[in-house]
């Protein structure tokens, strides 16, 4: 594995149709990405496009994803 810190970024929309299940079914799952790239004190900039239901997650890291 190599030290250098790669870039990653996100990008995400919710659909017209997505139910709070579904959004409840993937929450762990974003909420996990966010911890562990908070604990690991790396960069990250997040927020949402104009059209709110898009957003996008930019985030450097050492590690596979």
């Amino acid at each position: 594995m190599s030290d250098q810190l790669k870039p990653w970024v996100i990008v995400s929309s919710i659909s017209n149709d997505a139910s709070e299940q579904d959004i409840d079914r993937i929450r762990p799952q974003i909420i996990s990405i966010v911890d562990n790239l908070q604990s690991s004190n790396g960069t990250m900039w997040s927020g949402s496009f104009n059209n709110q239901p898009s957003s996008f997650l930019f985030f450097s890291d050492k590690n596979e994803r």
